[in-house]
């Protein structure tokens, strides 16, 4: 039950989806949220339904009952054939996620036609205790006949909550309930933008497989708070009317793909298809897409402007994806680029798009034009993706609730979502050609103008001093008025082509800086939330200690100021931390850093993250040992990045295995630093693929977060300057390595000329 109810659940908010996946399954039409005295534990939390609730024989065979299989039994709800949602049977766990103690109420139409209220009350904290067998505990219920106009519902109380929840926990909790259904299911610009139905050769349209389902009786969730004030998160049609475009796609029943885009800005109304087969594993999956583009002249006629859309997609933009209507997370969330967008832009388009690049052709794009580099990011995009596991059985949901399984169906559920969207941005990339002809066109304008005028005072210059050398003393002023305005006019064509270049190098180095200070403002972030959490619980001591009094109250004291010292030290340790990467003697000069202490130091920042996971670090750096001149803020930066993809990548190993280290030497000349861990290792193959940016093979972490895939870029740009490398090498092939009693998987090599 512990791990059923608290490890399978990795937040709240998924806690608390499962019971409104419950309402869903009951046919429910309003499920309502109430969170009460939640800041700080032994708070409550109630979620009650309208929907046709439980027997007594229901709640006793079926929803306390372990992975039954009343659901594949009855795949469909009574009255609005909904698909039922979960799978395994035991999503209503998670109500343990909660809080300490849960009450159920809940009323129903018996076969006989009476109706019957049941109460079961379970105490987690109380009697289930760990080592019980289920058979062997006490569950306190009731039932009682109420009146048959009584309405039908059920209510789940859950008690003396678990943890205390802040401003912040709300906002996404808001965020995550809003996004939990389906928000564009019933919108009318879905309607209108859908492809038609495929037809036949004989021109009739393909039958319905599935058959039709009723209509839908609608579903809404209410969240309320009265400690906190509401968070507004509807994306409602009246925003999604200023898309620049809407997308839709549909897998028909022999694999091919149809997609229909409308274009507002045009009028335009396109549709492309896909060869048969190419999508066979997910038939009937469906998507909508509206896609904005933050350009001020594109919102005149809206009340809101470009900025506040823009701010409206960081915070709910993203393509999520929706399991017979409920949505699977991280899908969508603002860090999580399931559809590799950013690999599209960088131009290493999957083998899939390579195939249909004859979209580019048929739009009557030149060759000179790469409409990858146009792809839309995260934040531009307002989507859904619809799959059940009636219709595409061989899509599977993880364990955990979140993420999908990676296999065959879900690659071609990227691709069949991916390909719509790169079509669209062809389609764009060809409306916006003109406008992007016109700038460049002007660039070549102005620079030609300004070498016009620079021969023009050339040829000036020629005429002035003539062909008698005679006369150039009397034509001095006019010369050096000549010459003078001469040199304007190359100073501006050189700043011109400096202010170009400072604009492509600017924007190279600030994707070094976001790589490397994002990941450290992540860990501190998470680092001093610990700290806080540290506060409070001492207060609590200090409490305690003065209400006993006494000779107690000198004892008491000790340990809590031994506290307050480690929590001191813990601050020091992220204000370290940020001063490798941020402090003014890291970047003012370059200087030979003595490597062993700043490795540790470094290393003590991720101390509580380490602890936490069981992961063991190694200093392995010789004493006195000293790098080339360079600026530490960059050793900072590529150690950082280092550390983060080994600490990643030993989540994924038994925490028996976590270790990780750090070695250097100096011979030949060079210098080598490595950076090795145990982890599931790296396949050759990809070794030099890794260092291409937005190549990530992480997945995102909660403490270190998403990877960007530029981390090993910004080491390989760093070192590249300084006339170094980075690689990956042979574990065997290093002999500093320390001995370690799990054998060392990656190893990445750092090296630096010593001249």
């Amino acid at each position: 039950m512990f791990q059923l109810g608290e490890q399978l659940v990795a937040r709240r908010s998924v806690a608390l989806s499962e019971l409104i996946k419950n309402a869903y399954d009951a046919d429910a039409t309003e499920v309502s949220v109430l969170l009460e005295g939640v800041t700080k534990p032994n708070g409550s939390i109630i979620v009650q339904d309208n929907g046709t609730g439980m027997t007594f024989e229901q709640v006793r065979d079926h929803w306390m009952r372990v992975a039954t299989d009343a659901k594949r039994r009855e795949p469909y709800s009574p009255i609005a054939k909904r698909p039922r949602t979960g799978e395994k049977g035991v999503g209503r766990f998670a109500t343990r996620r909660l809080g300490h103690k849960l009450t159920l109420v809940s009323v129903a139409e018996r076969p006989e036609g009476d109706r019957e209220e049941v109460t079961v009350e379970f105490d987690w904290a109380g009697r289930f205790k760990h080592g019980l067998s289920l058979d062997t505990i006490d569950v306190d219920y009731s039932r009682r006949p109420v009146p048959n106009d009584y309405p039908t519902g059920t209510v789940v109380y859950v008690e003396d909550t678990r943890d205390r929840w802040t401003e912040d926990d709300m906002a996404a909790l808001r965020k995550d309930l809003v996004a939990l259904v389906n928000p564009f299911a019933g919108s009318k610009l879905v309607g209108d933008v859908r492809p038609e139905p495929k037809q036949d050769p004989d021109g009739s349209a393909e039958p319905d497989q599935g058959g039709s389902p009723p209509e839908s009786l609608g579903f809404k969730v209410k969240l309320e708070a009265p400690e906190f004030p509401d968070y507004e998160g509807e994306v409602t049609d009246y925003f999604l009317t200023a898309a620049w475009a809407t997308l839709a796609g549909v897998v028909e029943a022999d694999g091919s793909a149809r997609y229909r885009i409308k274009i507002r800005e045009t009028g335009e109304d396109l549709t492309h298809e896909t060869d048969p087969g190419t999508f066979s594993s997910i038939p009937k999956a469906e998507f909508v897409i509206f896609y904005f583009v933050y350009k001020g002249d594109l919102f005149g006629e809206f009340n809101f402007g470009s900025n506040d859309a823009r701010r409206i997609g960081r915070s709910v933009g993203g393509v999520r994806i929706y399991l017979d209507d409920f949505r699977v997370f991280p899908y969508g969330d603002p860090q999580d680029d399931w559809l590799r967008l950013n690999e599209m832009r960088a131009s290493r388009t999957p083998q899939l798009l390579r195939r249909n690049m004859g979209m580019k052709e048929a739009a009557g794009l030149p060759a000179s034009e790469r409409p990858e580099l146009l792809v839309p990011g995260n934040n531009q995009l307002f989507g859904a993706v619809e799959i059940s596991r009636f219709d595409q059985p061989a899509i599977e949901v993880n364990v955990s609730r979140e993420r999908l399984t990676e296999n065959d169906a879900f690659e071609e559920l990227r691709g069949f979502v991916s390909l719509g969207i790169y079509w669209m941005t062809v389609q764009y990339s060809r409306v916006t050609l003109p406008e992007r002809e016109a700038r460049r066109q002007d660039r070549r304008e102005s620079a030609a103008v300004k070498a016009e005028d620079a021969e023009g005072l050339l040829r000036k210059l020629k005429d002035q001093i003539g062909d008698d050398p005679s006369t150039v003393i009397e034509q001095l002023p006019q010369i050096k008025e000549a010459v003078d305005a001469l040199g304007a006019q190359i100073r501006d064509v050189r700043d011109s082509a400096e202010s170009e270049l400072r604009d492509r190098i600017s924007e190279r180095a600030m994707l070094r800086v976001l790589a490397s200070t994002g990941t450290a403002v992540s860990v501190v972030t998470h680092q001093l939330e610990g700290v806080t959490e540290g506060a409070d619980s001492i207060a609590t001591d200090v409490r305690e200690a003065v209400e006993a009094g006494g000779e107690d109250v000198r004892v008491a004291f000790e340990p809590i100021v031994g506290r307050v010292e480690g929590w001191k030290e813990l601050v020091e340790k992220q204000v370290g931390l940020l001063g490798f990467l941020l402090g003014r003697n890291s970047k003012d000069r370059r200087r030979r850093v003595t490597l062993r202490p700043f490795v540790g130091n470094l290393a003590d920042g991720f101390s509580a993250y380490r602890q936490r996971l069981s992961v063991e670090f190694t200093n392995a750096v010789p004493g006195g040992l000293r790098t080339p001149p360079l600026y530490e803020a960059e050793l900072g930066a590529i150690l950082l990045n280092a550390y983060t993809n080994s600490l990643k990548a030993l989540r994924d190993v038994d925490p028996s295995r976590r270790h990780f280290g750090v070695s250097a030497e100096a011979s030949d000349g060079e210098f080598r630093l490595y950076v090795f861990d145990t982890g599931p290792g790296i396949p050759e193959a990809d070794w030099e693929r890794v260092f291409e940016p937005f190549v990530s093979t992480s997945e995102p972490d909660p403490v270190l977060g998403a990877g960007t895939g530029l981390g090993l870029m910004v080491v390989a740009d760093l070192l590249s300057e300084y006339g170094g490398r980075a690689s990956f090498v042979d574990p065997r092939d290093v002999a500093s390595l320390p001995p370690c009693a799990v054998p060392w998987a990656t190893v990445l090599q750092v090296s630096l000329p010593l001249a």
